[in-house]
């Protein structure tokens, strides 16, 4: 039973990540957004063998930023 609970919640935590979108600017045509995303992902192992740790947790993450500019060309 805890295995399964275990999974699941590193399932879920899999699956989160935090998107994030703004204006910054915006005025007569010509607008600036910024926006991002992070996202993490948490890998746990129990391992017995020779020469492995008990428990072995791992941590991913990675993020992203991005601008996004128009203006009008008249």
């Amino acid at each position: 039973m805890k295995k399964s609970l275990l999974a699941l919640a590193i399932a879920a935590l899999a699956a989160s990540s935090a998107v994030s979108a703004t204006t910054v600017y915006d005025k007569d045509g010509t607008s600036l957004d910024i926006y991002g995303r992070v996202q993490s992902v948490i890998y746990s192992r129990n391992a017995n063998g020779a020469g492995a740790n008990a428990n072995d947790n791992t941590i991913v993450a990675s993020g992203r930023l991005g601008f996004d500019m128009r203006t009008q060309l008249t």
